[in-house]
């Protein structure tokens, strides 16, 4: 008897492992599942995924907070890790990131220029852009903020690996805000399974690579900064957040106080001034490329 206390409250902790494995084998099986079974499998498999996800939130609140988190923390980074290099299964957005990212390097504005056009003939290779959507008829659709950081990855590396590495380190910021958000509300900082074990963020931004990652990540510095009364700072953060991807806005109005005019000003500042400095990097990028030539020409002749 003495023994039915201690075996029931470990339950929670064996609920939670066994879910972290459930869904991590699916991780690992994904590819096979799309193979042999397509999506009429996959799909409602994924959805139904999240019914774990619930079911280890529920378990997650009552484990010790350390052994709990590094529970959660590990099992996330595995199923990422399972997922960051096998060949995207639901969307090739990442492929328009990376071939962005490259027409930028060349010193070309990427809102000129669809992937398909005589322009950008160069640049084509048959790695990156046969995998790009829309090529032949749709420049991008990216804000400014997104594209920046397209550029910025593209730099280190035009794969897709490391790509949706990068949209991972944004995760990284983002676990981090909610964990501390929920110690701040006296809540068990486990509930962070909620979002690090849920379908939608490991797959679309682990395997698919999606840059809503960057607008999360923006998202959640603002309302953290909201939280520490810090509400410029936070706006600033969200509009950022906005430029990364659009429908962040949706959240600035909680921003604004009557009368106060520093957090409309601010969102109009940072509005404005982001295209300017965008394009004023492809301009800095193409006048450094032309130079480059010249001095490899002048050298050589």
């Amino acid at each position: 008897m003495a023994d039915a206390p201690a075996r029931q409250d470990s339950s929670p902790l064996i609920g939670l492992c066994l879910a972290g494995f459930a869904l991590l084998g699916f991780a690992v099986a994904a590819p096979w599942i799309v193979r042999r079974f397509e999506y009429a499998v996959f799909v409602p498999a994924l959805a139904a995924s999240g019914l774990i996800t619930i079911f280890a939130t529920r378990c997650a609140v009552h484990v010790p907070v350390r052994t709990g988190l590094i529970i959660v923390l590990g099992f996330a980074l595995a199923m990422r890790l399972a997922l960051v290099g096998v060949e995207p299964l639901l969307s090739t957005d990442l492929y328009r990131y990376i071939w962005d990212g490259r027409v930028q390097a060349a010193g070309i504005n990427p809102y000129l220029h669809v992937p398909a056009g005589s322009a950008l003939a160069a640049l084509r290779d048959a790695v990156i852009y046969p995998h790009i959507n829309r090529a032949d008829y749709a420049v991008t659709a990216y804000p400014p903020i997104a594209e920046m950081f397209f550029f910025v990855i593209s730099r280190i590396s035009e794969t897709a690996t490391m790509m949706r590495l990068a949209m991972m380190t944004c995760e990284i910021v983002i676990v981090a805000i909610v964990i501390d958000l929920l110690r701040r509300l006296a809540l068990p900082a486990t509930a962070v399974v909620a979002y690090a074990w849920h379908p939608l963020a490991v797959w679309e931004i682990s395997n698919n690579g999606h840059v809503e990652a960057l607008m999360v990540a923006l998202m959640m510095l603002g309302v953290w900064l909201l939280v520490r009364a810090q509400r410029v700072g936070g706006a600033i953060a969200v509009t950022l957040a906005a430029l990364a991807k659009p429908y962040a806005v949706l959240i600035l109005p909680v921003f604004w106080r009557p009368w106060d005019w520093r957090v409309p000003l601010a969102i109009a500042a940072m509005t404005i001034s982001q295209p300017t400095i965008a394009s004023r990097i492809i301009v800095a990028v193409s006048e450094i490329r032309l130079t480059t030539k010249k001095n490899i020409s002048a050298i050589g002749g």
